[in-house]
């Protein structure tokens, strides 16, 4: 049960981690090449 919930909160996360994406490429805050890799994100976190 508990893994169950900790997969909906990532997918989530990401979700908005990828709205934020989309909102900064917009303004120019991002490059428009900038991409979301969950296994970098991990890399970064841990």
């Amino acid at each position: 049960m508990k893994d169950k919930d900790s997969k909906f909160r990532l997918i989530l996360v990401e979700s908005r981690i990828h709205r934020l994406a989309c909102y900064y490429k917009r303004t120019k805050k991002l490059p428009h090449v900038w991409k979301y890799e969950s296994t970098t994100a991990s890399t970064l976190v841990a």
